[in-house]
């Protein structure tokens, strides 16, 4: 273990490269900083050391906000000594940080497994030090141009994906001719990536992390389809237009995204333009604006991947989160000073200077703050402070950002605009210089800012395309309303997208409010030298990282300063219960109180207003070890209560448990001796009661033997005696006596048979039991007296019943017109009459009607028929409506009354032979009745209730004029049409006929064909 105590800027830096040289690569200030020399620090035999002591620190912090912050310039090993650290916390929630890098880390000119992006993570600790939840709390892409890049590495994913899927999944993903214009060729690296391994280890990880195969599967099809994008060709069609010269392959894009062919590959070949006034104007592209409309949709496709993806881990976050310790992660890009810096690098540079500067005011600036407001006192120290390159850059009128930003919104903007309006505000700066100051090429398109980490030139030519990555309209529209789970939804038109310069600052400034309060733990990243040699100390270059990261400032704060400090109420809750305090003194009292009685000196700690502070590790580890054997004392106390009474608990469950055994085996063995006793008791008891039940058995027998011997001695003697007595008078007639005798049984055993098997009392039933060969007669006689004898019963009961009297005569009247006559009349003889079919009688309209013709008549029947119109033979729909004194018809949709006339003016009905239900009602030319009205010949019905219909007319019309309304039926029939026509109505049947089509009128014939 190796803690750092030179406060000497050149004597920290020797002593640094006498650890490395040793292969010490890791070292510490304090408790809550980490110093890692070198990208090669991960396989130090110190790290897991180190990094276990400072996870125990971090879960022996009283704190509930923890942050944990990695810094340092670019290629010093930050990424794997995160990883590294994240995996001694042993749980499986750090896998979601783990796999999140995978599709933000990438190959860089120099180094394999540089950061893009800038990620604040946080794990939730319960109280036993255990993660159980992991979520992103900030995180934005510094970098999504890596995605179409031509000359740079693409993220780790995209070569996992296409280099290490098996042959399966390149097939059903559509990979398998992929050209790769979106993927570098990987040459001349110290660290190649395994494919086929890091793809294993990632799908692992996917599932580990509890991600189901939906999940995935939609994960790779987005991924293929960006890899897909990138190989689409386009050929010029004109001279201003293109098209996709592989429609295959715009094919198989659209099947992985769930969107329409034709509408992509239109979107990516026209480009639609809204004027002031809301128009819409389509116009087309040529091959190169095509190839940027792929390029752009390719970065918003992963940038839409990303945030679905962090949306999925942050749904996993399902466990209760009140009151638990929040750790969160930073990890940033490093600073990049690399000879080819573009827009990128100025955001990276910008929060690599942010943060630190946040870790300036927060480690030290605070820290001081603290000692002066506790009243013990201020440590000098001097840090070094990158306020002017931050006010340079963030200033909020003429700072860098804001002013490229400013002009980047312009609609024509030149690269000379943006470095013109940047010498106008920013030229007065020592940290700025631009034009001819600057001796690279193309000078007039950059400017230079002096970074303390070294200057740093800014090429501005492509500064406004990826300040303003916006996507097309006609692409937000299609991928809108695609199928895509990681689409669907996400690209709204409506949404107004920020330029990267100021989400970038907007979210910086979150990530520091979410970091400020937190008690933070750091871990410096040194770089050994710029070139990657092993075992080479760069001394005036480590020297510059030490100075700007001010870790000599540090640990002058640590030495001269407090180590350790904690509130005065925690520590009381802490130490009062062993020190033997009192409950009701003061803090401070209780304090100096608890010191005595540890024996902590005087120099060793002072107390502050609302903090006490240790300048002594010591004095804190003697706090913290009698604590320990304090704790370990009641810990034996508690363990010899517990088990005394654990001991008690299982002394008494075990009598309490022999005390059953013994009873119950008592138990058992009274209660096998009882069951044998009466086993024994029931076979003497079955032996005596068998004895006492034979001899019982044998008495009874030889008693009816007895007494059926006295009873045959008994029949002879009288029999012999009768015999004796009417020796003489009998001998002539008993054959006689026998047959009357016999005779009179027979009719005695037939009558009370009859008696008790009468058949039922409905009249037409004729079943009757059967009679011996001699009674015949008297059998014949007797079921007429019966059948008659019922059928007055029957007729009693329908006296009593007039609604059923009515309906057997009407059910009479119809078998004496139809019987053999009609086709259709034995379907109707189960089928009652119900008379008003649709429940006029209590419907409002026809009350209305009922006044409108004279009043209330009772409704003898009415039912939907088809009017059949003489003329052309077609159907209309009508009520058909017969009372006792008129027949009236009524228009079905508004219910009016078309025409009505009385039953006197009903002359004859006719119907066919077959089984259709076509009716004729022939009229009389005679109004009887004034409120008829004016008649125009016969009507023609359809009905499926025909018979109903002509037998309640007939009684109708037999109990209002006294007389029997003919019925006629044949298959030609003559009426009377309009002003006295005559026509014609034929019926004509064909081979399996049973419905009526629409008849035709031929002449003056009118043909009905079945």
């Amino acid at each position: 273990m190796a803690e750092l105590t030179q406060t000497n800027l050149q004597e920290l830096c020797m002593y640094l490269e006498e650890l490395y040289l040793e292969g010490t690569l890791i070292s510490r200030i304090g408790t809550n900083t980490l110093i890692s020399v070198g990208s090669d620090s991960t396989t130090s035999q110190h790290l897991q050391h180190e990094a276990t002591h400072l996870t125990n620190q971090i879960q022996a912090s009283n704190s509930n906000s923890l942050s944990l912050i990695f810094t340092g310039i670019s290629a010093s090993g930050k990424s794997d000594i995160c990883k590294s650290l994240l995996q001694t916390f042993h749980s499986p929630h750090t896998y979601l940080s783990t796999l999140l890098d995978t599709f933000t880390h990438a190959i860089t000119s120099i180094s394999y497994n540089a950061t893009q992006s800038v990620k604040l993570g946080a794990f939730y600790f319960d109280s036993s030090g255990k993660i159980i939840a992991y979520e992103i709390l900030r995180h934005f892409l510094l970098d999504t141009f890596r995605v179409t890049s031509r000359n740079g590495f693409n993220f780790h994913i995209f070569y996992l994906l296409a280099k290490g899927a098996p042959n399966e999944t390149i097939n059903e993903l559509f990979l398998s001719g992929l050209s790769g214009k979106y993927l570098k060729v990987q040459k001349n690296l110290g660290a190649e990536i395994n494919a086929t391994k890091g793809y294993e280890m990632m799908m692992k990880v996917f599932k580990e992390c509890g991600f189901d195969c939906d999940v995935i599967a939609s994960i790779l099809e987005l991924l293929s389809a960006i890899l897909l994008v990138g190989d689409l060709e386009f050929v010029q069609t004109g001279l201003t237009t293109c098209e996709v010269s592989n429609q295959d392959q715009l094919m198989n894009i659209s099947t992985l995204l769930g969107a329409q062919v034709g509408k992509l590959g239109d979107a990516l070949t026209h480009v639609t333009l809204q004027t002031k006034t809301g128009r819409h104007i389509k116009n087309t592209l040529t091959v190169e604006q095509s190839r940027v409309v792929c390029d752009t949709l390719a970065r918003g496709l992963y940038t839409k991947l990303i945030d679905w993806l962090i949306t999925k881990i942050n749904n996993k976050k399902n466990a209760d989160l009140k009151g638990v310790k929040l750790l969160k992660v930073l990890e940033i890009p490093g600073f990049d000073n690399t000879n080819e810096a573009n827009f990128e690098s100025l955001l990276v540079n910008f929060s690599f200077e942010k943060i630190n500067n946040m870790l300036t005011s927060f480690i030290i600036r605070d820290k001081q703050a603290e000692f002066e407001k506790e009243g013990i006192g201020k440590v000098s120290v001097d840090p070094f402070d990158n306020f002017n390159v931050c006010h340079l850059m963030l200033d909020n009128f003429r700072g860098i950002l804001p002013i490229i930003d400013a002009t980047c919104i312009q609609k024509t903007v030149d690269p000379k605009v943006i470095i013109k309006n940047l010498n106008s505000n920013c030229g007065n700066s020592h940290l700025f210089s631009s034009g001819i100051a600057i001796s690279v090429r193309a000078s007039n398109n950059c400017f230079r800012i002096k970074h303390h980490l070294g200057q740093v030139t800014y090429d501005v030519t492509s500064f406004k395309q990826k300040n303003l990555d916006r996507t097309s309209f006609n692409i937000t529209e299609i991928m809108y309303n695609c199928q895509h789970p990681a689409l669907a939804g996400k690209f709204d038109r409506k949404d107004k997208v920020k330029s990267v310069l100021r989400q970038t600052s907007q979210l910086l400034n979150d990530i520091i409010t979410a970091i400020k309060g937190s008690e933070i733990f750091t871990v410096h990243c040194l770089k050994a030298n710029a070139n990657h040699e092993l075992n080479l100390f760069d001394r005036k270059f480590v020297t510059e990282q030490v100075r700007y990261m001010n870790l000599t400032e540090i640990i002058k704060l640590q030495k001269y300063g407090f180590k350790y400090s904690e509130k005065i109420t925690d520590f009381i809750s802490k130490y009062q219960s062993i020190a033997g305090c009192y409950r009701n003194e003061k803090p401070h009292q209780t304090c100096k109180r608890i010191m005595l009685g540890f024996s902590i000196p005087e120099c060793d700690y002072i107390i502050g207003k609302s903090k006490v502070f240790f300048s002594s590790a010591d004095s804190v580890a003697i706090l913290q070890k009698v604590r320990e054997i304090s704790f370990s004392k009641a810990a034996i106390i508690l363990q010899k209560y517990f088990k005394g009474w654990r001991a008690r608990v299982q002394f008494q469950n075990i009598r309490k448990s022999q005390i059953i055994i013994s009873s119950n085996f008592r138990a058992f063995c009274q209660r096998k001796n009882f069951l044998t006793l009466r086993t024994s008791a029931n076979v003497i008891s079955k032996y005596a009661k068998g004895y006492q039940t034979r001899n019982w058995y044998y008495w009874v027998l030889e008693e009816n033997a007895r007494i059926s011997a006295v009873t045959i001695i008994s029949s002879y003697f009288r029999g012999w005696r009768i015999r004796k007595q009417f020796k003489f008078s009998f001998s002539g007639n008993a054959k006689v006596l026998i047959q009357r005798f016999f005779l009179n049984l027979c009719r005695y055993l037939y009558l009370t048979r009859l008696a008790r098997n009468l058949p039922s009392l409905s009249p037409v039933r004729f079943d009757w039991p059967d009679s011996p060969r001699f009674m015949r007669e008297t059998s014949d006689i007797l079921f007429k007296l019966f059948h008659s004898w019922r059928c007055e019963l029957y007729r009693g009961m329908l006296l009593r019943n007039p609604p059923h009297l009515l309906q057997m005569k009407e059910k009479l009247l119809a078998n004496n017109i139809f019987r053999r006559k009609k086709a259709s009349y034995p379907k109707s003889i189960p089928l009652s009459f119900q008379g008003d079919r649709l429940g006029l009688s209590t419907n409002v309209k026809w009350k209305r009607i009922a006044l409108q013709t004279g009043g209330f008549t009772p409704i003898v029947w009415d039912s939907n028929v088809l009017k059949v119109n003489r003329t052309n033979g077609k159907f209309q729909e009508r009520i058909l409506v017969v009372t006792r004194q008129d027949v009236l018809l009524i228009d079905p949709t508004n219910f009016k009354l078309l025409q009505q006339f009385t039953l006197h003016t009903l002359k004859q009905i006719s119907v066919s032979t077959y089984s259709d239900g076509c009716f004729i009602l022939h009229l009389s030319s005679l109004p009887t009745v004034t409120k008829s009205t004016p008649l125009k010949g016969d009507l023609i019905f359809m009905c499926p209730h025909l018979i109903e219909v002509v037998a309640k007319t007939s009684v109708a019309v037999r109990e209002l004029t006294n007389r029997n309304l003919p019925v006629l039926i044949r298959n030609e029939i003559q009426i009377s049409g309009k002003d006295g026509e005559k026509i014609f109505v034929e019926f004509v049947y064909t081979k399996g006929g049973q419905y009526v089509s629409q008849p035709k009128r031929i002449g003056n014939r009118l043909i009905f064909t079945l």
